[in-house]
């Protein structure tokens, strides 16, 4: 990892936060290549920065997901203790409703390894999880109360890696 930093100025740009409601999930299995930062010491930043494309055979690809506009974040926490500490990303977004589809990708995602893509307002994509520290997805379903709640599924994201930031293609999976 890169200490060569000179100064961290406040940068004079937008700075709105959030994410889209778009975000894209792909399961490790399905990868012929997961992209790693190229140029990982060169200039500062680089060691999180992914310039190359992640690829898949030609029936797989990034399954789109749509998240409820302002439910979609990322966070960190410092874990462990000194000497030894990581961190522990999370992601979160809602899907909303509750049927058939939605339900079995829930059960289905809990036992997988993910590569997540969070999109935000400046259009720049966040990675979650890699081949060395796949992501994990959890859902947690909700039918909410006639007087209010959502109805819909919350998925949790975790992941011990790096938060990336993929500047490659987005290879969808085709719809057959």
């Amino acid at each position: 990892m890169a200490y060569d930093f000179k100064k961290m100025a406040r940068k004079a740009v937008d700075n709105s936060p959030g994410l889209t409601t778009q975000a894209w999930m792909a399961p490790l299995r399905t990868f012929l290549e997961v992209a790693k930062p190229t140029n990982a010491g060169v200039t500062p930043g680089d060691s999180i920065l992914i310039d190359g494309d992640h690829t898949f055979d030609i029936a797989d690809g990034f399954i789109p997901i749509y998240a409820t506009q302002d439910t979609a974040s990322i966070g960190t926490e410092t874990t462990g203790e000194m000497d030894s500490r990581g961190s522990n990303k999370t992601g979160e977004f809602f899907y909303p409703g509750i049927n058939a589809e939605s339900i079995e990708f829930m059960e289905n995602a809990k036992n997988e390894n993910w590569v997540i893509l969070f999109e935000n307002l400046d259009e720049k994509l966040f990675q979650m999880g890699s081949k060395m520290l796949p992501a994990e997805v959890v859902g947690s379903l909700q039918t909410g109360t006639l007087g209010s709640d959502k109805k819909g599924i919350i998925f949790t994201v975790n992941n011990f890696g790096p938060l990336y930031i993929y500047e490659g293609v987005v290879t969808e999976k085709p719809e057959v």
